[in-house]
Formats: C-alpha cells, sequence, structure tokens
C-alpha cells in the first residue's frame, strides 16, 4: 500500500499514471519521503514487517486487497506438491478456532508453564 501512487491521488490507466478523481490521502512530499524510507531498507535487505499470525510457517497467506480477499493455500502448492484448493482466511480460522476447542494439555504440562509465568513476571517485578 506504502508504494501505491493511488494514496497520492493518482490511478494507472493503460500503463501510464494519471491524476485520480479522488482526494490524495496523503501529500506528495510525504509519499516521496515514505518512498525513501522504504527503497533504503529493501537497499539493505532490511525487512521490517513482522507478522504475528498464529498459522505462520504452516500456510501462506494471501493478504487482502481491493479486489480480492485475504485467503490461505498450502505452501506446499507452491512447488507443485499439493491440489488442495484455496481457502478464504475465515474458513481456516473458525475451522481452526472449532478444533481448538477440543484440544487440551495435560496438567502437569499446564502447571509447568503456570509456573514459568509466574516466576517471569516476579523477575519483571524486581
Amino acid at each position: 500500500m506504502l508504494y501505491d501512487p493511488y494514496c497520492e491521488g493518482w490511478v494507472t490507466v493503460d500503463g501510464q499514471l494519471v491524476p485520480g478523481r479522488h482526494e490524495a490521502i496523503v501529500s506528495q512530499s510525504l509519499f516521496d519521503r515514505v518512498q525513501q524510507v522504504l527503497d533504503s531498507r529493501s537497499a539493505r535487505g532490511q525487512r521490517d514487517r513482522v507478522l504475528f499470525h498464529y498459522l505462520i510457517g504452516m500456510l501462506f497467506l494471501r493478504p487482502p486487497s481491493r479486489k480480492y480477499y485475504g485467503y490461505f493455500l498450502c505452501r506446499a502448492r507452491q512447488e507443485d506438491q499439493c491440489a488442495l484448493p484455496h481457502l478464504a482466511a475465515w474458513q481456516v480460522e473458525d475451522a481452526i478456532s472449532e478444533h481448538y476447542a477440543f484440544l487440551s494439555v495435560p496438567e502437569d504440562f499446564a502447571a509447568a508453564v503456570r509456573q514459568q509465568i509466574e516466576q517471569t513476571i516476579t523477575d519483571q517485578s524486581d
């Protein structure tokens, strides 16, 4: 989104940038400064985006765009090793939430985790 000239009032028509009919969301100078920052970070190979979705590494999430909604696909599909269909993000998230309702952990494990959490809180409070 930060690379999209739509933010500054432009649209692309037949590969050419033309003034849009909409009001710019940001000024030209702010857009240019953002581009400079993004370009300098990408030139160093720095990646500031951090995704905290609980399915990271298990499934590949396609982010929503103006025309499409977020969906998941099997990571093996990228190497043509899986034929599972794309699934809307909400469908996958609902199915996982329903599945989690039936999961449990052994009581000794839960007690050990609680003890570590309490110890961490105590250590950070000191």
